[in-house]
């Protein structure tokens, strides 16, 4: 296990201009855990979160790959966001990381570097997976779709359980939610999610329990709808279920076909 810690600053291109907080790092092969603790940032009023992005610069090219939305600063920020190879979008990125940037809808740029190459920071560049690639897995999606059949389960719902590398079966948008906190909070506690369709709607779970704080601290993190337990039909072990309370999961709704509920299906 490696661990270390790094200042975060605010940036103006490669300059460093004022410190803002640190980051904790823990990393070893298979997933990489960042700690995020700052205060001063400069926030537009009712400001949404702020950008989350992985870098990794090679060439004098900075390139960044989404990992999401921190939640607003209010006024500090503590941020915790977990990844493995498997959210890095190809597996080799997983080893090119080189530090974490957070960026606001004005533009302003605050970033930690894991050493000490001069990074251009503000002129990052998205990371998107490579045209044939793509054009491959649109072309097997769609494949997929055609060759579908509708499947009637007797139930209101066709449920799935997953593991959080599984969200890749979404479509990309949907990618970014595998870094929301509270879905990694509740997948830590229970070691699954859930994929689940209900009047055609995918919806994605994470599991937890019921009472009103619980319910406005989902619903914050775009979690607002619960669904018990015992209407998935799922069976699970002593680590993936609570015994002691009203277990379920809280849901949102997200893109994708049918199939990735299908419990029939397997990556």
């Amino acid at each position: 296990m490696r661990r270390f810690i790094r200042y975060l600053y605010e940036y103006e291109q490669e300059k460093k201009m004022r410190n803002v907080g640190f980051v904790k790092i823990e990393q070893d092969m298979e997933q990489c855990v960042i700690h995020v603790h700052g205060k001063g940032f400069r926030m537009e009023k009712d400001a949404k979160g702020l950008e989350v992005y992985l870098f990794w610069n090679q060439d004098e090219k900075c390139t960044g790959i989404n990992m999401g939305v921190t939640e607003p600063p209010s006024p500090g920020l503590n941020y915790q966001l977990c990844y493995t190879p498997e959210d890095m979008g190809e597996k080799e990125n997983y080893g090119l990381v080189n530090g974490i940037i957070l960026k606001d809808i004005s533009g302003h740029c605050y970033a930690a570097v894991w050493n000490d190459d001069a990074v251009n920071i503000c002129q990052m560049e998205k990371w998107e997976m490579a045209e044939e690639e793509t054009h491959e897995k649109e072309k097997s999606n769609a494949e997929a779709s055609e060759e579908q059949e509708v499947k009637e389960c007797g139930k209101r719902y066709k449920v799935r359980k997953i593991q959080r590398k599984d969200m890749v079966c979404l479509p990309r948008c949907e990618w970014k939610h595998a870094n929301n906190s509270f879905l990694v909070h509740g997948y830590y506690n229970y070691h699954h999610l859930i994929l689940t369709v209900c009047d055609g709607q995918l919806k994605l779970g994470v599991p937890g329990v019921y009472h009103p704080q619980e319910a406005k601290a989902a619903e914050s993190f775009g979690f607002p709808e619960f669904l018990p337990v015992e209407e998935t039909g799922l069976a699970l072990t002593e680590e993936e279920t609570n015994d002691k309370e009203t277990f379920g999961y809280w849901c949102r709704d997200v893109r994708g076909s049918e199939d990735c509920a299908d419990i029939q299906r397997k990556i």
